[in-house]
């Protein structure tokens, strides 16, 4: 929020000019702070690149400064999208393994009535796991959620 000196209200940086008194203009910076948080939210959220530079133009961001912001904005996006994505890997590769584990425990056993009830568990999490774990690579490789 910031605060008008000459009528001592706050408001958002969303706004140009005070909303009383119409004369105070927020300092650039703050302006600019928003403007780069609300990029990276509309990206987050699944906009084009192409949409929010247009609204950061509409903003009244020249077009080579809103082409900057984006393009800083998409690699942060990126960047925490990779970050949850090894997440994503990392628990997979576990679920994976247990789930191989439980299919050779079972079929190494295959005689016993315990060792039919591991291999169905371990091919259910094995048919479960798969498709995650190959979604969480896509979703790596592309940088997005």
């Amino acid at each position: 929020m910031i605060a008008c000196p000459n009528c001592q209200i706050s408001f958002s940086p969303q706004q140009r000019v005070c909303p009383r008194c119409k004369s105070y203009e927020p300092p650039l910076e703050d302006r600019m702070e928003y403007l780069e948080r609300m990029a990276q939210e509309s990206l987050n959220d699944g906009n084009s690149p192409g949409f929010v530079e247009a609204s950061l133009v509409r903003e009244g961001i020249a077009p080579k400064a809103a082409q900057e912001i984006v393009i800083a904005q998409s690699q942060k996006v990126r960047r925490a999208a990779r970050g949850r994505g090894l997440r994503r890997i990392a628990v997979g590769l576990v679920f994976l393994s247990f789930a191989a584990g439980l299919v050779l425990g079972g079929g190494l056993i295959f005689a016993e009535f315990g060792s039919k009830l591991l291999l169905r568990s371990g091919l259910l999490l094995l048919f479960l796991a798969v498709p995650l774990f190959l979604r969480a690579l896509y979703n790596f490789a592309r940088g997005r959620d």
